[in-house]
Parts: structure tokens; C-alpha cells; sequence
């Protein structure tokens, strides 16, 4: 990856970082050709109380792991991550109604293998909200924000094989499912397999356009 680049694909000589307001700006003119319904805000202190509650919810939890992380754990989880100067290594945001201050999820782009330009992207929604099209409006804008503005080479996602809901949304939003890992994690007396979505560079303007 390029270690000069602003939230819309300039180039500035020196640059390897980028600022909260550069993160949002891209992931707004990214979503200039959608319906517009959803912004994304970098995870701040004020996000605090939903980001906990989200991440305590049941059906947040369901194929992640057998219990709730507790309010201290989730809440140094991402103080950690309030205030870090975002770089190329990861972004985190939460997922607002567009005309409202109503937050509906979370999602996230994180390096895997800087070699090659790949990143992982991962979400997770209120269900209250859920079959409103919201999150796929949400990761749509950040696989765009990926590809224009970090230009990544290669987007991939993870879902347990059970969690048809984030299988149906990797499809939503155009990315081609490449296989199975088998028996990745246990979650009580069961052995879980985990399915793998992706989207290259040379096929993600057409899929996102």
C-alpha cells in the first residue's frame, strides 16, 4: 500500500495517516451514489453506551463466542481505540441514521496482509434494525472507502456457516464466496466452520458502482 494518500485518493507527499474528518468525508463521498440513508462516524467516546449494549446483545454473540464480554472489557476495547490517530492499519466506525442521531451498528476495515493490499472487514447491527438494508448501505461504503481511497487490492469478510444473515449480506453487497474453513472455533460442546467472502479491486467497480 501507498503511505501517501488523503480519505479521497490524492496523493500528499509524506502523508501516512489519516484524520477522523478525512476517514468520514471519504466514507460519505463514497456513499454519493447510494441512496444515502446511513452515515459513518469514527468510534468516539460518545458511542460508548451503544457500542457496550450492541456488543452484550444475544444475537451480536450468537456464532462469536459463548458469552458476553463484560461492560469493562468492551469498554477498554474500544477506548483504545478513541483518540488513536487512524492510519492504514485499521478503521473503526459506527454505522448512524443519516437524518437522525440513531445509531444502528458497527462496522469495521482492518489489515490483513499488507503485501498484497488485503483487508478484512467485519459488522454487526442492532436487531431492531435488521432487514432495512442499513448495514448493506454501511459495508458497501467502506468497501468503496477501501478500494478508492486505500487502494486495497482485496477486501475479505468472515461468517460462521450458520449466520445466514451476514452470508445473505456478503452477497448483497457483490462478494464472491471462496470457500469453507472447517471446525475454526468451538462454542460450547460444538465445532463451528467458518465461511469466506471476498472482493478484488478489478471487479469492485462494477460490483459497487
Amino acid at each position: 500500500m501507498s503511505d501517501s494518500f488523503t480519505g479521497h485518493g490524492q496523493s500528499v507527499s509524506g502523508r501516512n495517516t489519516m484524520t477522523n474528518i478525512e476517514i468520514e468525508d471519504a466514507c460519505r463521498s463514497a456513499a454519493l451514489q447510494g441512496t444515502g440513508r446511513v452515515t459513518l462516524e469514527v468510534v468516539h467516546e460518545r458511542h460508548l453506551n451503544f457500542l457496550v449494549e450492541l456488543d452484550q446483545r444475544p444475537a451480536t454473540i450468537e456464532f462469536e463466542r459463548e458469552r458476553a464480554q463484560s461492560v469493562d472489557e468492551i469498554t477498554r476495547h474500544y477506548r483504545a481505540l478513541i483518540g488513536r490517530q487512524p492510519d492504514e492499519k485499521s478503521v473503526h466506525l459506527v454505522v448512524r441514521l443519516a437524518d437522525s442521531p440513531t445509531l444502528v451498528g458497527r462496522v469495521r476495515l482492518v489489515p490483513l496482509n499488507s503485501e498484497i493490499g488485503e483487508f478484512e472487514t467485519g459488522w454487526a447491527s442492532a436487531e431492531e434494525f435488521w432487514g432495512r438494508g442499513y448495514m448493506t448501505e454501511a459495508v458497501t461504503m467502506v468497501l468503496k472507502y477501501a478500494f478508492r481511497s486505500l487502494k486495497a487490492h482485496r477486501v475479505v469478510a468472515f461468517c460462521d456457516s450458520l449466520n445466514t444473515r451476514s452470508e445473505r449480506l456478503m452477497i448483497r453487497v457483490g462478494m464472491t464466496r471462496e470457500g469453507k474453513i472447517r471446525e475454526t472455533k468451538r462454542l460450547g460442546e460444538s465445532w463451528h466452520d467458518e465461511l469466506v467472502y471476498s472482493m478484488l479491486d478489478g471487479e469492485s467497480e462494477s460490483r459497487l458502482s
